[in-house]
């Protein structure tokens, strides 16, 4: 990969989890219920150290532009990051890319009031989701049929899941309902 080339496969990357996660929250109506946050969040990050809070709902790679999208984004701070190799016993030993980004982003979850919900992709890799484990309850909660591969890690668990078991229609249908009624 020539130099600068992993931030744009990253930008990609973000764009490629916003439409997919417009696709299964609209029932693969609409590609257009989540966008990339302006400057991956950064944004969010400028105006809180400025002491203004008019961006909060920025924070994280993954914004919603539409209602239906925001009631994904009102429960979890989404970030996807794309990496060569994840260092998966680097997480357990508190150490490594994986430790850094899943500190950094369970922090920033906690400051908003949110779930952690982060998108991995590594080289010749499936998509992998790994949440919290009240993001877990939650996606157990829409589909009791889907499990999680539970890592002790920091003072929590988290729980990484195969995309494909999660981004389901009636994983979808079964979130909205429960979010429109005030469940999460």
């Amino acid at each position: 990969m020539r130099p600068g080339g992993g931030k744009q496969k990253g930008a990609q990357f973000e764009r490629d989890v916003c439409k997919q996660l417009s696709r299964w929250l609209s029932g693969g109506e609409r590609e257009d219920l989540f966008w990339r946050s302006a400057m991956s969040g950064g944004r969010t990050t400028v105006r809180t150290k400025q002491g203004k809070h008019d961006a909060d709902n920025q924070a994280g790679d993954v914004t919603a532009i539409d209602p239906v999208g925001k009631r994904l984004t009102d429960v979890f701070l989404i970030e996807c990051k794309y990496y060569r190799e994840w260092n998966w016993r680097g997480l357990l030993r508190h150490q490594g890319n994986l430790w850094k980004v899943v500190e950094q982003l369970t922090g920033q979850a906690a400051s908003f009031g949110r779930h952690p919900l982060l998108f991995l992709r590594e080289n010749l890799c499936p998509l992998r989701i790994l949440v919290d484990d009240d993001g877990a309850n939650i996606l157990h909660e829409c589909s009791p049929t889907i499990f999680g591969l539970p890592l002790a890690v920091y003072h929590e668990w988290l729980f990484v899941f195969d995309s494909d078991d999660v981004l389901q229609p009636e994983t979808a249908k079964e979130f909205l309902r429960r979010s429109w009624e005030g469940e999460f």
